[in-house]
Parts: structure tokens; sequence; C-alpha cells
């Protein structure tokens, strides 16, 4: 696709009006982020996740 990023980590945002919401979305960063981890990346960039 011509990225300049060496990996891109797809995630899904949570539903939104669940009453679990920000726990989901507070281990979908952490999951991305031990994946960033693992990679050895040096950065780490995150769009607006579930912003419509």
């Amino acid at each position: 696709y011509g990225l300049p990023a060496k990996f891109v980590i797809h995630c899904n945002s949570p539903g939104w009006g669940s009453d679990k919401c920000e726990e989901m979305l507070d281990k979908t960063v952490k999951n991305c982020l031990a994946l960033a981890d693992e990679k050895k990346l040096k950065s780490v960039a995150f769009p607006s996740i579930g912003s419509g």
C-alpha cells in the first residue's frame, strides 16, 4: 500500500453503549502496545479509535 510504516496493527473499536466499553478499549490499547513491544518497535501512533 506504499505506507511509510514497517507495521500496521489493525484493531476494531469496542462497541459503544456497553457497560464494558472503557475496559475493552483499555485492553485493546494495551494489547497493541504489547505487540509493538514484542516486535521491538520504537514508536507507535494511535489514530482516534472508534470516533465514527
